[in-house]
């Protein structure tokens, strides 16, 4: 296999990517935004399975197949091991992927350019990292194998590459849906083109030899495109909010020039990242001029009209879609990668890639540096939700309010109920009709959410609230709504638990107390 035929190359990889884990196997919990949801909807999927009535009174699994590998993974890891060390498997499982995927791509399209593998390891901690977007990463990873199958001059493919190339397609939908799409458009685009330069001028010859592109793109489409048709056809439409235009254009350049993919937890960092988005312009700006005075171009651009087009497609969102859908920064992360990509599968001068080389590990190296300091602070709140779950009764309903100003702590009391089998009416994933799960009676969800943002609190919140969970209660905003919440649980739930950081309490319901 040509990937472990230079010992050495692989050696140095096999390394890099160890290093890499540090952060995660330096620490139990690695705090992100959305992973508590993710980890707590893959106990209840499993619970589900396994014929919990409690659960299955409330949730019910979608029929939809998107966004649901990083689960499937957690719930199989679940399997074997407890919730905290399955998540750190996904976790270490994602920070090697990401790189080794690369270099297998890198390694298949161009071999003489393996050694610049080693540029994606700054965006191993990418801000989706710490967003806890796992399916959209998990995603990444099968686009990058998937380029590497695809990725061929003479757009030929054995029977073997077309079932790799079908089963990265189904893998890429499961994980996530836009991911998905971009490979779809990219791959029509790559096999028609040289059809289309062929016949710019003949229709009838265009028609006949775009038969067998049609072929080869359905033939190992098919699987995604039915999943996806499935989606699109059986579930609600996205409910996109008001155009956003607000964004000013200061804010949009830095993003880029920044590369603000790369900034993770920290924006310390910026001028470090603005000089690798130099560094890179400088290269890209060399192999072009460089193609242009060759007397023979055989340079292709086809990755890197897709980064542009991706870029322009960035920029035009900005300004019609929500920013809070992230749709965005996804269009703005794949530009990178595409245009890494690019630039790794080219020839370029032994020294310039040392330098590129050297500069992206260290750029990788300071980031993880920090996180090694940082992390074991952030995340030890998640530890303490994670214990504060276990003093909580199974199978109980639990109430969840979240009164910290931190953004990455949004969701951090889901971890109550990562290994301990909960309902938790603050599941915002059986909101939304792309993950596993969908409430069973979501009437009654509104009904109990409807009470708190009311401050009108009756029986239907007493009776179908067993425990109420509360993040950073000292914090809590002085509002009519919040203190009429504060002294309704302290008339009729009794206090149970406060986490040693005093940031989470517990309080259980008192019976046969009702709510007049």
């Amino acid at each position: 296999m040509k990937f472990l035929k230079d010992k050495i190359f692989v050696i140095l990889l096999v390394i890099a990517c160890v290093l890499n884990t540090l952060p995660v196997m330096l620490n139990t919990f690695i705090i992100s935004l959305d992973g508590p949801s993710h980890l707590y909807n893959a106990n209840l999927v499993a619970a589900l399975i396994n014929g919990n009535g409690a659960v299955q009174d409330f949730v019910s699994i979608n029929n939809y197949f998107t966004n649901w590998f990083g689960h499937f993974l957690l719930i199989l890891f679940n399997l074997v091991v407890p919730a905290w060390i399955a998540q750190k498997i996904l976790l270490i499982l994602l920070v090697v992927a990401i790189p080794a995927a690369f270099a297998f791509m890198v390694c298949r399209i161009n071999y003489s350019s393996r050694y610049l593998s080693f540029i994606i390891f700054p965006f191993s901690y990418s801000t989706f990292f710490f967003l806890g977007f796992y399916n959209f990463l998990l995603a990444v990873v099968f686009f990058f194998l998937w380029m590497a199958f695809v990725y061929k001059e003479n757009r030929t493919y054995s029977r073997k590459e077309k079932v790799f190339i079908f089963v990265l397609f189904l893998l890429m939908e499961c994980s996530h849906i836009f991911v998905f799409m971009i490979a779809l458009g990219m791959f029509a685009w790559f096999l028609a083109a040289p059809v289309l330069q062929k016949n710019k001028f003949h229709v009838k010859s265009l028609l006949r030899d775009m038969l067998l592109p049609l072929k080869t793109f359905f033939s190992v489409t098919s699987g995604g495109l039915l999943l996806l048709a499935a989606y699109f056809l059986g579930s609600d439409r996205h409910q996109f909010e008001k155009p956003q235009n607000d964004t000013p254009w200061s804010k949009i350049i830095a993003d880029i020039y920044e590369i603000h993919p790369l900034q993770g937890l920290s924006n310390d960092y910026h001028v470090l990242t603005t000089v690798l988005f130099v560094v890179f312009v400088g290269i890209l700006l060399f192999i072009v001029i460089r193609a242009l005075i060759a007397r023979k171009n055989k340079t292709s651009y086809f990755l890197m009209y897709n980064a542009l087009l991706l870029l322009v497609l960035y920029v035009i969102t900005l300004f019609f879609l929500d920013k809070g859908l992230y749709i965005q920064s996804r269009l703005l992360f794949l530009f990178f990668l595409l245009w890494w990509t690019w630039i790794a599968i080219q020839k370029i001068p032994k020294l310039v890639q040392i330098v590129l080389i050297v500069y992206s590990l260290a750029v990788s190296t300071v980031f993880m540096s920090y996180y090694m300091k940082m992390l074991p602070y952030l995340s030890l709140r998640c530890y303490y939700a994670y214990d504060a779950g276990q003093k909580i009764e199974k199978n109980s309903r639990v109430f969840c309010v979240n009164y910290s100003s931190h953004w990455l702590e949004n969701h951090l009391l889901n971890y109550l109920g990562a290994e301990n089998t909960l309902v938790m009416y603050n599941n915002y994933e059986c909101e939304q009709n792309f993950f596993p799960l969908k409430w069973k009676h979501p009437e009654t969800v509104r009904s109990v959410w409807n009470e708190y943002y009311s401050g009108n609190f009756s029986e239907v919140f007493y009776s179908n609230v067993d425990y109420v969970a509360i993040l950073q209660e000292n914090q809590h905003p002085s509002y009519p709504n919040d203190l009429q919440f504060l002294s309704m649980i302290r008339e009729h739930y009794a206090w149970v638990m406060t986490s040693f950081d005093e940031g989470i309490s517990i309080y259980k319901k008192i019976p046969k107390k009702m709510i007049r």
